[in-house]
């Protein structure tokens, strides 16, 4: 029997967390702009526009643009680039923080099964020294009767 799903419900969980994402976004933006500095500067210098009644020269009206961050505010942008730089290199060490760990889980129950992991191993050695396995053509059940039998 299939399983009806629930659209309505899926629809409204979705949009349960696009709402949470969008009241997330704002917090996120406010540390952004005080960790590049920016808090510190001007809404006018910020965007990049002329402040009213000084004129810059060149060209004026719709056709005029507001100068890039690169062009007239290179502090701000060194900021951004560095604290962009900043993120990817801490995100590069914490994956390899994780890997580290995941490689060397030192778990009690890891570590349980591992000491039986080399006992077994170590056995297996030692059936194999003594000669069972070639006199046995390696049958596991011939083998298995041979130690018993010497117990």
């Amino acid at each position: 029997m299939r399983v009806r799903r629930d659209f309505d419900a899926e629809l409204r969980s979705l949009e349960d967390k696009a709402r949470d994402l969008r009241h997330r976004k704002v917090p996120q933006l406010g540390e952004l702009v005080i960790s590049t500095g920016a808090d510190a500067v001007g809404a006018d210098e910020l965007t990049g526009w002329p402040k009213p009644g000084i004129s810059e020269g060149g060209r004026h009206g719709r056709s005029a643009e507001p100068p890039s961050f690169r062009a007239g505010r290179g502090e701000l942008h060194r900021r951004l680039t560095a604290t962009g730089a900043a993120l990817r290199c801490n995100r590069a060490a914490r994956n390899r923080h994780q890997a580290a760990l995941a490689r060397h889980d030192m778990r009690a129950w890891q570590v349980e099964r591992r000491k039986r992991t080399r006992h077994l191993i170590e056995l297996g050695g030692l059936v194999v020294k003594v000669g069972i396995v070639e006199l046995s053509g390696d049958d596991r059940a011939m083998t298995f009767g041979a130690l018993l039998l010497d117990g």
